[in-house]
């Protein structure tokens, strides 16, 4: 493990936000280039990036302040910006897809095809910050003979980061390869949700750090499956105005 990538005085980066930056210029780069295609000006493209960054910094904050807020009582300076913990991804992806919806429709953009463009990318966003989760030590699964040894820890367990971060990578390749069959608008951007979202979902049977909340099931289980609801009545919408 490597939790702070370098350090200058009292000022510390941490590999995870480090990463998060990196999936964040990486993701950009790609999303620029693709979207030539749909004759949006650049300069309102990089405000839409810009701030839909900004606001799924915030939304991956205030999702982590809220579910594990009796942790941050306890230790307030793990939310400082670059803090290595207190970023909730499900959080992220959440707060930036309302707010790109948002500010794609008051500026007349054509939200489900810019989305659609972006959603394998969103994905391999994701992958990239895993990345991160795993170098920074957090977000770790149950203890498992064959896992990965934790140094923090003590412990072999299972890597659920390198779980979700190849996970992920697998749901780019299949978003980038339906991207070129799909004929209906938003049909790619629902169908990175859905798989997302059970990935997730099944995911938080083996980690550590979402005890249940109701049902046996954590609270980030039960967010996924509010969504995934939603997410399944989107798709079957999608393939009706095919």
């Amino acid at each position: 493990m490597c939790p702070i990538a370098f350090k200058a005085g009292s000022f510390a980066v941490y590999s995870k936000t480090l990463m998060i930056i990196t999936a964040v210029l990486v993701c950009s780069f790609f999303l620029i280039k693709e979207c030539r295609s749909l004759n949006i000006g650049l300069g309102k493209l990089l405000r839409l990036m810009i701030w839909t960054t900004v606001w799924s910094m915030l939304g991956a904050r205030l999702l982590a302040l809220i579910i594990y807020f009796d942790h941050y009582q306890l230790y307030p300076q793990e939310l400082g910006l670059w803090s290595a913990r207190g970023f909730s991804l499900p959080g992220a992806v959440i707060a930036g897809t309302a707010f790109s919806w948002y500010f794609m429709a008051k500026h007349k953009m054509p939200v489900l095809k810019i989305w659609d463009v972006a959603a394998p990318y969103l994905a391999l966003g994701q992958a990239i910050a895993r990345i991160g989760c795993f170098l920074n030590g957090c977000c770790y699964g149950k203890l498992f003979q064959w896992g990965v040894y934790f140094p923090g820890l003590r412990a072999v367990v299972h890597p659920t980061q390198l779980y979700l971060m190849w996970g992920s990578l697998i749901i780019f390749c299949i978003l980038k390869r339906f991207q070129r069959k799909n004929a209906a608008d938003g049909r790619v951007f629902v169908l990175y949700w859905i798989l997302e979202l059970i990935m997730r979902f099944f995911m938080d049977f083996i980690r550590v750090d979402n005890q249940p909340f109701w049902l046996g099931l954590s609270i980030y289980q039960l967010i996924c499956a509010f969504l995934l609801g939603g997410a399944m009545y989107a798709y079957s919408k999608c393939n009706r105005c095919a």
